[in-house]
């Protein structure tokens, strides 16, 4: 079989040549032949260059995560916003409460930035909980105001899926929005909290808002109310421009909340 190793100066690349698929195959074939414990020595030397390889990925990770926040570090801040974690570890408090946050499996929260502009933001990176890999991979930067004033009630307003979504609205709104968008339930709604989250959403300016940022999700804990676009996964650099359509959206919910 025509697969042959070079060593590169103290590198100990290895290049395989041009081969065809019975080779590989071959090849795979004798691989899964191999009595490891055979060779002890052999495997010490294979795990030892696995775990090395997997200490310097993880170095040139962070060390790369380092550069491209600090610089990035003044661009936020010309804008008002301040990263508050410019070196690991990047998690911060995991106390905060948004609704559909699971008790058993909340996720991680890192990567806090707040506003010199407005006390009353946080911006954070949500990384979904999960039991497998792609879970851990998942994440949403989440935007949080604390409200002043009176509160709001508990909800979660979430986009409706295009397929199979049989899922019904804990809270009606109107017809065009309710095809669009549901009231996860929270629990059984007094007339009085149903009534303000009515009074809200049944705004035509603020629908319009809304859908032109769809799949924007909104969660309320009665003091503190969040916006998301779920497991966006969106690079920390397009945090500010995401910040200006979430602050017209915000804007136009305290301009309503203010009125009811």
């Amino acid at each position: 079989m025509c697969i042959h190793r070079t060593f590169i100066r103290s590198y100990g690349r290895i290049f395989l040549t041009k081969t065809n698929m019975s080779d590989i195959q071959e090849y795979f074939l004798f691989l899964t032949k191999i009595n490891i414990s055979d060779n002890p020595t052999e495997l010490l030397i294979f795990l030892g260059i696995v775990i090395f390889l997997g200490i310097v990925l993880i170095i040139l990770g962070v060390n790369y995560d380092r550069k491209k926040i600090k610089k990035l570090d003044p661009i936020f801040k010309s804008k008002g916003l301040i990263i508050e974690k410019l070196k690991p570890p990047y998690t911060f408090r995991n106390d905060i409460r948004i609704p559909s946050r699971k008790l058993w499996n909340k996720g991680i929260l890192s990567f806090p930035i707040k506003s010199r502009l407005n006390r009353n933001l946080l911006i954070f990176k949500w990384q979904s909980g999960g039991s497998s890999y792609l879970d851990y991979l998942n994440y949403s930067w989440v935007f949080s105001y604390r409200m002043e004033g009176r509160s709001l009630p508990v909800f979660i307003l979430k986009p409706k899926k295009l397929f199979l979504d049989n899922e019904k609205t804990a809270v009606h709104i109107d017809k065009s929005f309710d095809e669009k968008y549901l009231f996860v339930s929270t629990g059984k709604y007094d007339e009085e909290d149903e009534k303000k989250i009515k009074n809200i959403f049944k705004d035509i300016n603020l629908q319009t808002i809304i859908f032109s940022n769809l799949p924007i999700c909104i969660e309320c804990n009665g003091v503190e109310i969040f916006y998301y676009r779920e497991n966006d996964k969106s690079k920390l650099e397009i945090v500010p421009q995401i910040l200006d359509d979430i602050t017209e959206l915000h804007n136009k919910i305290k301009e309503i909340k203010g009125d009811i």
